[in-house]
């Protein structure tokens, strides 16, 4: 193996604004940083790019910090906790285009996973699989190939709380085979983007005693909340606000003895905000006179590129409901329409 850093049994080890690229080509035990049987240590405002395994990965690592780093197309996950790795903290990440998850989490219960952003990643955004008492909150998890969060395989007692997880191509937030976990106060927007009907905003499968509470879900492609299987026993679904347009703006139960209480359920209106894509726009990326059709004519248009504002004024007309552009617009770029209520 080859990972270019290693604490190998090293306490109390601090690696800190640092620089990496490239670890051992494709093979998948070469990662970037390695945080392997230690305790008290941290990786902070480091940059990880092109491993052959994972960006960070921590192993039977305890009570430890990752924060402020940013891992980008390696070939495993950006960050990776294993090996029974408890008690630690990942906050403040950026994890993007890596070639599975964005953070992964591995048997290994009680951590903090917050405040991370997550985005155009191979497989999901932030994933727990045989992990127990973790904490998912505060994250943003978008453009992701399966889904923005998901709890698996034995996960119980996890929280996931305070999430936006937006325009993922499977679900916002997906949990499997997990108990007693909480799902609360989160923003599912979007999810299915590519309107195949199949993928909902929150989905609970073969989970039982798990509550879905104060949650948004609006303008998913199947269902908003969806609790799955017969094998979902005594599951609540309170208080939550679903929205949707040309879709069903549903909660659906096919589960056991699910408990269904003060739910908000609204469809059939054009909602105040409607967000595109550049790749929404017809005509060649890059092309001048590209197309933008809404639902109607805004009031307003915000137009973003890598999360930068950007001021136009005569290079598009309000006026109607198919916008022209008279730039090259493509797929950096974030649209969103605003309309009058």
């Amino acid at each position: 193996n080859d990972s270019m850093l290693d604490t190998n049994g090293k306490a109390s080890f601090v690696i800190e604004s640092v620089f990496f690229s490239g670890a051992g080509g494709a093979n998948t035990a070469n990662h970037g940083i390695v945080l392997g049987t230690t305790d008290l240590s941290s990786v902070r405002n480091c940059w990880v790019e092109g491993a052959g395994g994972s960006g960070i990965v921590l192993s039977a690592a305890t009570r430890c910090l990752v924060t402020g780093n940013f891992c980008s197309s390696n070939l495993a996950d950006g960050i990776n906790l294993q090996g029974v790795s408890t008690d630690n903290v990942i906050m403040g990440n950026v994890c993007k285009s890596n070639s599975k998850a964005g953070i992964n989490v591995l048997s290994s219960d009680d951590n903090l996973i917050s405040c991370n952003v997550c985005f155009s990643n191979t497989e999901d955004g932030i994933t727990t699989s045989n992990s127990d008492y973790c904490v998912v909150i505060g994250n943003r998890c978008y453009l992701n190939t399966l889904s923005g969060i998901f709890i698996n395989n034995g996960s119980a007692r996890n929280t996931v709380t305070g999430n936006l997880c937006r325009a993922n191509v499977r679900h916002g937030i997906r949990f499997v085979a997990s108990d007693n976990c909480v799902i609360s106060g989160n923003v599912c927007a979007e999810n299915d983007s590519a309107n195949a009907a199949l993928y909902d905003g929150i989905i609970i499968n073969t989970s039982d005693y798990c509550v879905v509470s104060g949650n948004r879900c609006l303008e998913n492609d199947r269902d908003e909340i969806r609790i799955d299987d017969s094998g979902s026993v005594s599951c609540v679904v309170e208080g939550n606000i679903v929205i949707g347009t040309d879709h069903d703006a549903a909660i659906v139960d096919n589960g056991t003895a699910t408990l269904l209480s003060d739910n908000l359920t609204v469809s059939g209106f054009a909602p105040p905000v409607e967000r595109k894509r550049g790749s929404d726009c017809t005509g060649a990326d890059g092309a001048v006179y590209r197309t933008l059709v809404l639902q109607a004519a805004p009031s307003g248009l915000l137009v973003f590129k890598n999360g930068q504002l950007l001021t136009l004024t005569t290079d598009y007309t309000l006026s109607v409901a198919t916008i022209t552009f008279l730039f090259g617009i493509d797929n950096p770029y974030f649209i969103t329409a605003h309309y009058a209520t």
